[in-house]
């Protein structure tokens, strides 16, 4: 339902609806909320409780928000604030902005809004409900703005200039047909609750079984607030639940933001329901310790992807490729981590995503793995593998097209989530030859939309409230980098604001925690930069044109009457930090084929090529965010072991990917300083990938050496091998299999300062015997290297098993490793599954296994073999296989393959200067040398393993001349 009014000012830039208290006739003891709706330049966000005084029958509520500093932004907010309940009596309510505001970033403002008379009367009723305003089509509107004329109408205004604001209000009470470009608000019936970990506090599992037993009478509540209010249904807040060995950390370490993930609960609540009540009730019971109402959904500004009016693309089809100069990068490392996208799907057949085609050929994609969790917030819950952005689903809100119920149907518009994961690692071999950023990179799709129908169509939106949901499973599945072309809110500080324990703040912490970079657009409303991109954990990518200028298509916006749409946030909030800036408009990628994502702002295969090619233009901060998610895979796969770090750390501080990202940007290499608009600048892919390689003698180094990490499960009988941190944190931590280290200890031989990141309490202490190289250039000419592609398998006992017995694979989970192409296609039609590149080593030649034309200085022969008995594989060095060889390890896989894959290096540190030799003959020092060039530094201070080098242990001065060359 959509009512419109007029201001007209010429000192308005923030814009506030006349405020209605509910109910309008209160009784005593009942919670009264003051209701209206404000525009996103004036954000009160509800996870903040007013500040309420009272002084006799005078209430004064002072609503805490944040005002911007440019034009005023549509779509509305609708905000309901609950401020207590009053006895019976006659009250004057003085509502009162307390705002931050940019120029005083420590301190507030204050103004008042409004005033307003309430009378409390005695008894138990409900109260008066509210009068519904009819609903108006947009030709209603016209016709109401031109009865009006200019007449100005009862409503709040802020500070600045604006000849003529039109100003359309959603009062949603039944969500009707949404024209396009109208925002239509769905009111969300659920409360996220934290239970506390009190000694009297009841178990989750309790909660959730009184709640979905309706028959249970209400003494039997395990929550005294559900005997004021009781919830209709329950469901965890984390779609799958924490294994044994996460359990037993979350029980040990209550106090983990992850661990306080796994106990959030969701409560849906019936139609009717007084939800200020609801959350009331649970903020005042002591098993409580933190209740937030879940968000509304609003539609359709839930994607920010978003363009003007439609040119030619440009004359290269991926200009931002070439400003990102990727191609120089690409010369030095293409990457192999892995990117976990939270998005809408993506196209799981795309020609240029896809691993393989229909036969079992292997043609290179870099889609690993979908979860879909997108719907937990809603009627009929979904969580499932399949994030095909056409997967048939139950459709929300059928009434909006009149559609049957129960109704299933795929959403008639889809592709942002393919466009996204094109521009992070797009196969460029295969289908549109689109190139992403990140050449090998991993996949890993986290949907995070759901369907709604809405002006007759079928459309994915965003929910932001499933989030933490893909995050937490972001965290626990190995992902390096998250990508997040999304907006939550328009707030900054949010987490201040909303306290530490709101669900967004505990997954960006538990993410922050586990070491992996997260990234997140800015939004595209040319307004302050909005949450999560704005949170000092994460990388604020904001967007440009293809001349390098900040993207602003002003006043050409694609919605009358509002910049949505139309150009890139950047910073005016001074706690708010634009960190870089890439590609915006009418940026080419991979499309669901055949399809739009917004076929009015421009978005789709069919905009600037041939519809049905599987590639299109399209427009947002949505576009810039994943072409840095890309880089930043590049540069953990340089080093895995490099922390996100801060993009300005202080002196003591240790570099991170964020660090060489802004040191390095077009703009650092000119002298040029942080600017709000731009941020740091444009990242240079080639100079931050010379720089998180490093320097020795003056020259950047060809490839370094990393640890390959080496796990075992008593349990699965298996061997697992990975160089990703993020990888071995997800294997000792997941379900049933008791993935523990096993081999060399790095404490003791080679990387005396590493240890695991982790949000999952005490990590486990890293191992290695082998080391491998992290770039697909040799650093010798005559020795050219494989990739080692990790494959994992879990699949039925094998007949006569008997779980537990001696040689029985009890999980029958079985990780390897495999260089050749048959290999992997053989694996996978075994039932393997195909995940990342784990690094590279050194390939055998037709010379023979211990040939020195063969075998570089210093390595030793790296072979996979694998036990009959028990189904698994293993990969080990020479120097263990005797060992491996005496527990049944004697069988290739697959058979008549060859069991030496090639050459790696030992964990042997010589000079006992934290660099492994292996390291030090890759990067030119000398191995039985601490200090190579007699500066007084070891050179693994000077060149760390586990960081990113600050000087050169081969400077002018150095005396090793068998060295340093």
């Amino acid at each position: 339902m959509i009512a419109a009014t007029i201001l007209i000012s010429t000192n308005a830039y923030c814009i506030i609806s006349p405020l209605i208290i509910t109910p309008n006739q209160p009784n005593d003891g009942q919670t009264v909320s003051v209701n209206f709706q404000s525009a996103l330049c004036h954000s009160f966000p509800e996870v903040v409780p007013p500040e309420i005084t009272q002084s006799g029958n005078l209430i004064e509520v002072r609503i805490v928000g944040t005002q911007g500093v440019s034009g005023c932004m549509f779509p509305l907010q609708a905000h309901t604030i609950p401020f207590g309940n009053y006895p019976s009596g006659q009250y004057t309510v003085r509502f009162i902005g307390k705002y931050h505001i940019p120029s005083q970033p420590t301190q507030f403002f204050e103004e008042v809004i409004e005033t307003l008379p309430m009378s409390v009367s005695s008894g138990t009723g409900a109260g008066a409900g509210n009068v519904s305003v009819p609903g108006l089509s947009r030709l209603g509107i016209l016709l109401l703005i031109l009865t009006m004329g200019l007449a100005g109408m009862a409503i709040q205004k802020r500070r600045a200039s604006m000849v003529l604001a039109i100003l359309l209000t959603a009062a949603v009470v039944h969500p009707t047909v949404a024209e396009a470009g109208e925002t239509l608000v769905i009111e969300s019936k659920a409360i996220q609750v934290l239970l506390s970990r009190d000694a009297t506090a009841t178990m989750e599992p309790d909660v959730i079984s009184f709640i979905n037993n309706p028959d249970l009478p209400l003494e039997q509540s395990p929550i005294d607030a559900f005997r004021r209010v009781r919830p209709s249904s329950a469901n965890f807040l984390l779609s799958e639940r924490a294994g044994q060995v996460m359990a037993r950390i979350f029980e040990q370490n209550p106090e983990l933001s992850r661990a306080k993930l796994e106990r959030y609960l969701v409560l849906h609540y019936s139609e009717g329901t007084d939800m200020n009540e609801a959350l009331t009730s649970l903020l005042e019971d002591a098993g409580v310790a933190a209740a937030y109402r879940a968000a509304n959904t609003v539609v359709p500004n839930v994607a920010q992807s978003a363009s003007g009016p439609i040119t030619q693309p440009p004359v290269d089809r991926q200009y931002s490729w070439d400003q990102l100069n990727i191609g120089a990068m690409w010369d030095l490392a293409g990457g192999y981590a892995v990117i976990g996208l939270l998005d809408s799907g993506l196209e799981i057949n795309h020609p240029a995503l896809r691993q393989f085609d229909a036969l079992g050929n292997y043609v290179g994609g870099n889609f690993i793995l979908g979860v879909d969790v997108g719907r937990q917030f809603h009627p009929i819950p979904v969580t499932d593998l399949n994030v095909d952005e056409q997967e048939v689903e139950p459709i929300d809100h059928h009434q909006s097209c009149y559609l049957p119920v129960p109704y299933y149907a795929p959403p008639d518009y889809a592709g942002h989530g393919t466009h996204t994961s094109g521009l992070a690692s797009a196969n460029a071999t295969q289908g549109a030859g689109l190139k992403g950023t990140c050449k090998h990179c991993g996949i890993h799709m986290f949907r995070v939309s759901f369907a709604y129908c809405s002006g007759y169509q079928i459309t994915s939106f965003f929910e932001e409230n499933v989030t933490p949901d893909a995050n937490a499973l972001a965290s626990q599945t190995g992902s390096q980098v998250v990508n997040m072309s999304l907006v939550i809110a328009p707030l900054s500080n949010y987490c201040f604001h909303a306290g530490s324990n709101h669900p967004h703040c505990l997954e960006l912490d538990t993410l922050d925690k586990m070491g992996v970079v997260v990234v997140a657009a800015s939004g595209n409303s040319i307004n302050d930069v909005a949450f999560p991109a704005n949170d000092d954990r994460v990388i604020a990518v904001g967007g440009t044109d293809s001349s390098g200028a900040l993207w602003d298509d002003s006043p050409n916006c694609p919605y009358p009457f509002s910049n949505q749409e139309c150009g890139s946030n950047y910073t005016q909030d001074p706690l708010t930090k634009q960190e870089l800036v890439a590609g915006a408009k009418e940026i080419e990628s991979l499309f669901y084929t055949g399809l739009q994502w917004n076929p009015e702002i421009h978005c789709g295969d069919a905009e600037g090529g041939v519809n049905g090619d599987g590639d299109g233009l399209c427009t947002g901060t949505s576009m810039s965010t994943p072409q840095v998610a890309g880089i930043a895979g590049v540069l953990r796969s340089i080093n895995p072991l490099v922390l996100p770090g801060k993009p300005d750390p202080a002196s003591w501080e240790k570099w991170g990917v964020r660090t060489v990202l802004a040191k390095t940007t077009i703009q650092a290499q000119a002298s040029v300083g942080w600017q709000p608009t731009l941020g740091y600048g444009i990242p240079d892919g080639a100079a931050a990938a010379r720089k998180m390689l490093g320097t020795v003698a003056g020259a950047t180094v060809r490839n370094r050496v990393t640890p390959l990490f080496s796990f075992y499960s008593a349990v699965a009988k298996d061997y697992a091998e990975t160089t990703t941190p993020q990888v071995a944190i997800a294997l000792s931590i997941n379900a049933g299999n008791y993935y523990t280290p096993t081999g060399a200890n790095l404490f003791l031989s080679s990387v005396p300062a590493y240890a695991f990141p982790s949000a999952y309490g005490q990590p486990p202490t890293p191992r290695a015997d082998t080391y491998v190289l992290t770039t697909e250039y040799s650093p010798f000419e005559q020795y050219s290297l494989v990739p080692l592609h990790q494959m994992n398998r879990e699949r039925p006992h094998p007949v006569g098993c008997v779980v537990g017995a001696s040689g029985c694979n009890g999980a029958n989970r079985d990780y390897t490793l495999m260089t050749k192409v048959s290999d992997i296609e053989y694996a996978h039609n075994d039932g393997f599954n195909l995940s990342a590149i784990q690094g590279y080593i050194f390939a055998p030649c037709s010379e023979g296994a211990t040939s020195e034309k063969c075998k570089p200085p210093g390595t030793q022969e790296f072979y996979r073999a694998c036990k009959a008995s028990g189904e698994d594989c293993a990969t080990f060095l020479e120097g263990k296989r005797s060992t491996f060889e005496a527990n049944g390890y004697l069988y290739a896989y697959p058979a008549g393959s060859d069991k030496l894959l090639g050459y790696a290096y030992p964990a042997v540190d010589s000079d006992s200067d934290g660099l492994v030799d292996g390291f030090e003959l890759v990067i030119g020092t000398d191995p039985n040398d601490s200090d190579t060039d007699d500066d007084l530094r070891l050179d693994g201070r000077e060149f760390p393993m586990d960081g990113i080098s600050q000087g050169d242990p081969c400077n002018n001065d150095y005396t090793n001349v068998n060295y340093c060359l």
